[in-house]
């Protein structure tokens, strides 16, 4: 049959529009699967981050009861010397009250012990007078009386005298000791209260930093489980392409060369030998059209042959499409295979089913090498895998 240029220009018009995407599944699946594994050990690891996190906060916690009872132990404390340091200062208060009062009777003593003295040197108590008759013997003797008399007085004034400077020795001391007492207890309750203040502080500082820590381990762990579960997807997702592609294991042979091709609708065979790695009607993720044919991934080099017999009515470079083949089989049918790596067969030849065409690449600018496969029906798509039985 002779091929219409303007049918061919028209054909060739609606397939420009197309362009190959690389889809390297085994490549996708392992790159998912590792970064899967890598997100698994992150987790593991910032769960175990969490849980010493988690630990720390609950020891600071508990050394933070732990100061704050010995912080209420203390206060109870502080509050009962402050009761003690009213008492010291009162007796403190007392202790300088009687020792200022012996100090005064300890003067009017004195002052008292200097008036004898005085009287004992007016009566020559210290010289006594010579006694030469009656007169001066009965004076000596009223003398000696009050002499006598002062001496006791004398005595008892040194005795309560010597007491007074016992006392006031005593109560000095007792005061010193309670000002001392008084002042250790202030002391050490300021230590010990300052050292639980810092600990509670350090505590308190350690729950904070904890809980900072555990917040942010939890938002990563919160990341890395979306991550998870986005690489899980997408393992699904190739899993389930998975088994939807179809491997094909043979190629056409000429046991239907002569028959219509219209009647040969599920009794092709697939140009080349490799995966259905892209289906008729899928989405192209970079442009958003969808595919008009199907794409089998094939080693380099690997044989491209005709699905039925026809004449080759193009047979060269086509941008979106790489080097393309495209079969005109009669009546309105056209098969057209590209992204090849050679052609082997020019426009105007006959080709029968099993003719060698080309052979597989990735001409039409894909990383992985494959064979690009459409079947058109006076110039609109149609499924390839709605005429093909599928060897696998």
């Amino acid at each position: 049959m002779i091929f219409q240029p303007a049918l061919l220009k028209c054909l060739v018009l609606v397939c420009a529009c197309l362009f190959f995407e690389n889809l390297s599944a085994q490549t996708e699946e392992q790159k998912a699967i590792n970064a899967k594994q890598k997100t698994e050990e992150a987790i593991k690891k910032t769960e175990r981050d969490l849980q010493k996190k988690e630990r720390d906060r609950q020891r600071a916690e508990k050394d933070l009861k732990k100061s704050d009872k010995q912080l209420q132990s203390i206060n109870k404390k502080l509050k009962k010397l402050g009761a003690q340091q009213t008492e010291l200062v009162s007796e403190i208060e007392d202790l300088t009250r009687q020792i200022d009062n012996l100090k005064e009777q300890k003067e009017l003593e004195t002052e008292q012990l200097a008036e004898i003295i005085k009287q004992q040197f007016i009566l020559g108590v210290t010289h006594p007078p010579l006694i030469s008759g009656q007169k001066d013997l009965e004076h000596f003797e009223v003398q000696s009386v009050y002499r006598n008399k002062i001496m006791i007085a004398q005595s008892t004034l040194l005795d309560r005298y010597a007491d007074r400077l016992k006392r006031i020795d005593r109560l000095t001391t007792r005061k010193l000791s309670k000002q001392r007492q008084l002042e250790e207890n202030q002391k050490l309750a300021k230590t010990e209260r300052n050292r639980v203040q810092g600990q509670h502080a350090r505590s308190a500082k350690e729950i904070k930093s904890a809980e900072k820590g555990i917040a942010a381990n939890e938002k990563q762990i919160k990341r890395l489980r979306d991550d998870y579960k986005r690489l899980s997807d997408t393992l699904a997702a190739i899993e389930r392409r998975r088994t939807e592609e179809a491997k094909n294991l043979s190629r056409p042979d000429q046991s239907a060369d002569g028959k219509r091709f219209a009647k040969l609708k599920g009794k092709l065979r697939l140009p080349t030998v490799g995966t259905i790695t892209t289906k008729f009607g899928q989405a192209r993720t970079s442009s958003g059209l969808t595919w008009e044919g199907i794409f089998i991934s094939a080693k380099y080099g690997t044989p491209v042959v005709s699905v039925e017999k026809g004449v080759v009515v193009h047979a060269d470079w086509l941008r979106g499409f790489g080097n393309l083949v495209i079969i005109d089989h009669g009546e309105g049918f056209y098969s057209l295979y590209g992204n090849n790596r050679t052609i082997v067969v020019e426009e105007g030849q006959t080709v029968y089913a099993g003719t060698s065409i080309g052979t597989v690449g990735n001409s039409g600018g894909l990383k992985e090498p494959g064979s690009y496969f459409e079947i058109r029906i006076k110039g609109a798509p149609v499924d390839p895998l709605g005429w093909v039985n599928i060897s696998s």
